[in-house]
């Protein structure tokens, strides 16, 4: 399962990708990110993310300690 932890501190794999979204679809399109997990992604990931770009601006950096 593929899913946004914009905190940084769900347990199991991850990778960064900017809060961009031309680096969000670069990655998704460009198949960067699903090797990156070593999965397959879902069609509608891009749209999830995009989605989210908004609800990105965290509190306290990416791990929540900066």
């Amino acid at each position: 399962m593929v899913r946004l932890d914009p905190t940084g501190r769900a347990n199991g794999r991850g990778a960064y990708v900017c809060r961009d979204l031309e680096c969000i679809t670069n990655a998704v399109v460009r198949g960067t990110l699903g090797r990156a997990l070593e999965t397959t992604l879902p069609a509608t990931l891009r749209d999830e993310l995009a989605g989210a770009i908004p609800d990105l601006n965290v509190q306290g950096g990416a791990r929540g300690q900066e």
